[in-house]
């Protein structure tokens, strides 16, 4: 089912589609946050945190600024390239942006890797209540 993040809710969506929010999800967002705003990306993690039982997982990859003028070089280009497409990029986080960016959705960072220049891929887990991880 396609949705517009600017204009739909993902939990709304997540529960018309069947989605139960009482039991526990992997949530993967790869090759999508970038093409967001950051508006649009807190809204998509906060309707996800919503629709995410105690043992959720969310798993996304990200566009982060690269302290190498080399690597930021090489990412101006394919997003010249990108944008020549039809899909411009939109989000391009500063380093340590990101759990930050997660933990106001109500995810906590488990587990930051870069698996390339520039790229982030990071795997959160909801928080209680109570301020802590469900794990």
């Amino acid at each position: 089912m396609p949705i517009d993040f600017r204009a739909a809710n993902a939990g709304a969506a997540l529960r018309a589609a069947g989605h139960r929010p009482d039991r526990d999800s992997f949530f993967l967002c790869e090759g999508l946050l970038l093409y967001l705003e950051r508006p649009v990306i807190a809204g998509l993690l906060c309707s996800l945190r919503a629709a995410a039982g105690p043992q959720s997982t969310l798993a996304a990859s990200l566009a982060v600024r690269s302290p190498d003028p080399r690597h930021e070089a090489r990412r101006a280009l394919a997003h010249r390239r990108r944008a020549g497409l039809g899909e411009p990029v939109r989000t391009i986080l500063e380093p340590g942006e990101a759990p930050a960016l997660f933990a106001r959705a109500g995810w906590t960072a488990a587990t930051i890797t870069r698996p390339g220049s520039g790229a982030l891929f990071l795997v959160a887990s909801p928080v209680q209540a109570s301020g802590v991880p469900d794990r």
